[in-house]
């Protein structure tokens, strides 16, 4: 994209103003959240667990990922189906240790239905 024959990448891309960036910048710092985490994943690096994993459980193929932000204390799990479809926790995990648990006892206390949509 380009603004006044210049190119420009985001955030302004996607931000009409300076103010309203600003605003969306403070929100999510304000929860906690790291607002380069929606950058380009090239801008912001991820760290992935040793522990991520391909499994079937009752016969359906799923991936489990467990990942955080290189600046991020905290894990976060994603669930992965055949089609593609992902799950990702609203909780965020001290450890990587703690993520995989979770995931595992999501698939042997949810029904596999849940999960196939």
């Amino acid at each position: 994209m380009q603004v006044d024959g210049k190119p420009v990448e985001w955030p302004h891309v996607f931000v009409a103003d300076k103010a309203a960036y600003d605003a969306a910048t403070l929100y999510l710092k304000e929860r906690g959240l790291n607002p380069d985490m929606f950058a380009d994943d090239d801008d912001y690096p991820i760290i992935e667990s040793p522990l991520c994993q391909k499994l079937l459980v009752e016969g359906h193929p799923f991936e489990i990922s467990i990942y955080r932000g290189v600046d991020e204390a905290e894990w976060i799990l994603e669930i992965t189906n055949a089609k593609g479809t992902s799950f990702i926790s609203d909780e965020r995990f001290k450890t990587d240790k703690d993520a995989l648990g979770a995931a595992l006892a999501d698939f042997e206390n949810e029904p596999i239905a849940n999960f196939l949509e």
